[in-house]
């Protein structure tokens, strides 16, 4: 459903980002053998991309200084104020011991744009009519798509504008994203971009919009329709686009991640990023990275890794480390894995919850050793992997190939074993909080938060029932890896007191099972006041355990 270069399939091109982190205008002329010079003139904060298969000759002015550079593909280069009152240029080596290899190109390079058909939806709370509200969408898209082709050659072209009925009942704005894309299917067009009117929507809800993961078919949007907002919500769709090409958060403490430019919001290294992925995509279509050529995972993953480890620019670059799985990764959570296997060896008399704590502390003294930067996150993933029986994770095109490949790491020998795990002398306590904690580590606090309330919703429909103690040990879940991740919940500390008392709260006052008759008769729906009550109440009970540090609340 994509249309790109033709010879993409056989060519492996580069690109050459140059950010202008100086405090002075540049102008920059760059050369490929064989061709004639392009100049750009770089405003301070400005940034351009350049595609190439080969190396770039490069001039660059200011004023009345001359300098000269070669400029290597798949490099990043800063343009940058020197203590002698000269701009200067340098390569940001990304945390590569060298700067990445530059590619070979083997066939006729093109700069032909990569096209990609989009579906542009309303839902039925849209109060403008149709010569309204498509002709004001369809420039917003317009406006952002000329701002993707300057970055990285990618050209949004809508091929169908449509109304969808989306559930007024569903306060959360995962869920709203979740049923967006069980109920518009894509047809021929490779990315749905939907907008809802729907209001409030807090929840859940970060810069106006989601998407699932890169490369997904669908995002969601909230929908602005005063002209005053138009410039925020172009922004937020901008950055939901740059999402689905790969990009993570950006630090504001971090020079190389500040953005180019007010109108853009990309920095230099994300532009590297969503340039490789648009390549990749000229040759073959993906709907998860874990999908694009090998060549491109191997940079990414160079990119993501030093991202995840250096700088503070939240959980998307670890979350995309979890699609790609990334060998690093894979391997600190195998080590915790064996030591969860050996712990499950030993005769020691434990049973039900005693069991889980030993479990724990034994996978949190392994992590400990391991003495690597992805030992939190290892520490969370190996508890999911031995200690959840489900299978979710296995299927998410997002999640499959880390599973897949710590799938072989269940023994099913000690499999029985780690079945005896309870929380609260339940099993299924222990399942729900610790496919909790893999979703949380693997998606993100409040798209766990979402699933384990959708989920839970659901089982109104179905003989178990809606049961406030499920909901309680998935949101457990969620907040107990969400607290690992964050640095609040130490690993010293869990391997030394964990106890399963002091993470998952008794729900005895909470109403024990409602089907969907007795759950409409007491709560409403997911959006009545009594029902966001009850959420509220448990959140506080969640919140006041001792062995949560106390912070804001990550329940939806």
């Amino acid at each position: 459903m994509l249309v790109g270069d033709p010879h993409a399939a056989r060519s492996l091109a580069g690109v050459v980002v140059v950010a202008n982190q100086s405090s002075r205008p540049v102008i920059l002329a760059t050369r490929r053998p064989g061709h004639g010079p392009v100049r750009n003139t770089l405003e301070p904060g400005g940034l351009v991309c350049l595609r190439t298969p080969e190396t770039l000759q490069a001039a660059y002015r200011v004023a009345e200084q001359r300098a000269s550079a070669r400029l290597e593909p798949d490099g990043v280069y800063l343009l940058f104020d020197r203590e002698t009152k000269q701009v200067g240029l340098r390569r940001l080596t990304l945390g590569a011991a060298k700067p990445l290899s530059p590619p070979t190109a083997v066939a006729p390079f093109s700069n032909e744009p990569l096209v990609v058909p989009v579906k542009l939806m309303v839902d039925d709370d849209q109060p403008e009519p149709a010569q309204v509200w498509e002709p004001r969408l369809k420039a917003r898209v317009e406006q952002v798509s000329r701002l993707l082709e300057s970055l990285a050659q990618v050209r949004l072209e809508v091929v169908q504008v449509d109304r969808w009925q989306s559930h007024s009942h569903v306060a959360d704005f995962p869920q709203l994203l979740d049923d967006f894309e069980q109920q518009v299917p894509a047809d021929k067009a490779r990315l749905v971009i939907g907008f809802t009117s729907q209001r409030p929507l807090s929840k859940g809800l970060a810069s106006g919009g989601a998407i699932a993961r890169p490369l997904a078919t669908h995002l969601l949007l909230q929908d602005f329709h005063e002209p005053q907002r138009e410039a925020e919500a172009r922004q937020t769709l901008v950055s939901l686009l740059l999402r689905f090409l790969g990009a993570v958060e950006r630090s504001e403490s971090s020079r190389e991640l500040q953005p180019a430019g007010k109108q853009t919001s990309v920095d230099p290294i994300n532009a590297l990023v969503i340039n490789w992925v648009a390549d990749a995509l000229r040759a073959q279509d993906a709907q998860a990275l874990a999908e694009l050529p090998a060549a491109t995972q191997a940079k990414l993953l160079k990119i993501y890794r030093w991202l995840d480890h250096a700088l503070p620019v939240g959980r998307l670059a670890g979350q995309a480390r979890i699609q790609l799985a990334d060998p690093e990764l894979v391997a600190v959570t195998r080590k915790i894995v064996v030591a969860l296997q050996q712990a499950a060896q030993q005769k020691a008399p434990l049973s039900e919850d005693a069991l889980t704590n030993h479990f724990v502390r034994a996978a949190a003294v392994e992590a400990v050793r391991t003495k690597s930067p992805d030992a939190p996150a290892g520490f969370l993933l190996a508890l999911g992997v031995m200690l959840a029986d489900s299978e979710i994770q296995f299927d998410d095109p997002g999640t499959a190939a880390c599973f897949q490949a710590l799938a072989s790491l269940r023994v099913e020998g000690t499999r029985p074993r780690f079945r005896q795990a309870t929380m609260h002398k339940r099993r299924y306590l222990a399942e729900y909080f610790m496919h909790s904690v893999t979703e949380t580590v693997a998606a993100g606090t409040a798209t766990a938060c979402s699933t384990a309330l959708r989920s839970e919703l659901d089982d109104r429909y179905r003989t178990i029932g809606f049961r406030v103690v499920d909901l309680a040990a998935a949101l457990a879940g969620c907040r107990f890896a969400d607290q690992v991740l964050e640095g609040c919940l130490t690993l010293d500390e869990l391997a030394a007191s964990f106890a399963v008392d002091r993470f998952l709260p008794r729900t005895e006052q909470f109403p024990v099972r409602l089907d969907h008759e007795r759950f409409e008769q007491r709560l409403g729906s997911p959006a009545d006041p009594r029902f966001l009550a009850l959420l509220q109440k448990l959140d506080q009970r969640l919140a006041s355990q001792p062995g949560y540090v106390k912070r804001p609340s990550v329940t939806p």
